[in-house]
Order: structure tokens, then sequence, then C-alpha cells
């Protein structure tokens, strides 16, 4: 198994979070059956049937997606605002809406005056 995974992962076939993931599997599912030698069957079953395993590489895919979801959150406030601001709308209004600070607020005002 290690070897078939080493030669997907050269090959390409496998990314790196696959190639992560399955390594990591095979290493729990081995140390569970080192651990429990005598109940084989019911050690794979416990891991293979049980709660998804949080694996390291699904931490870092989980944290790249929610960081992914804040930048677009941050990017849409500051297109928001930006549009408040070519339509003259009022200081208070665009941060009350949009929810940037007022400070983001005059750098965005400076960089539209720029443009």
């Amino acid at each position: 198994m290690l070897y078939l995974r080493k030669k997907l992962a050269a090959s390409g076939e496998l990314d790196p979070f696959e190639a992560k993931t399955i390594a990591e599997l095979m290493r729990t599912v081995t140390d569970a059956l080192a651990k429990k030698y005598g109940k084989v069957k019911k050690g794979v079953d416990e891991i293979m049937r049980g709660p998804v395993i949080e694996t390291e590489a699904r931490r870092i895919l989980n944290e790249g997606i929610a960081l992914s979801e804040s930048r677009g959150e941050t990017n849409a406030k500051l297109e928001m605002a930006k549009n408040m601001i070519l339509f003259n709308e009022p200081d208070e209004k665009i941060t009350l809406y949009s929810g940037v600070s007022l400070d983001v607020l005059a750098a965005l005002k400076a960089e539209l005056l720029k443009n």
C-alpha cells in the first residue's frame, strides 16, 4: 500500500492533500492493529466505521477554507464601501452598512481619489 501511494503521488495522480491523508489513515489503522492484535476485526471496524478521522491534512484544509471565507467576507465589505463612496453616501451610513472602520473608509477614499 505504501509503495502504491508513493507511486501515485510521484505520478501526480494523488495531490499532496490526498497523499498526506492516506498516509495518516494508514498510520492510524496500523497503530490500532498493533495495539489490539487479538481484536483486529473489532479495531478495524471501529476505525473505518467510526467518526471521520480528523487528520492533519483535513485540519489544514479546513483552516484554509475558513481563511478563504473570511477573506471573501472582508472583500465584500470593502467593495460595498467603495460602491457607497462612489454614490456619495455619508461616512456614517457607509461604516454602518459595510462594517468597515472610519480608518479603512479614509484609506478607501484616498485609494479611489488616486484612480
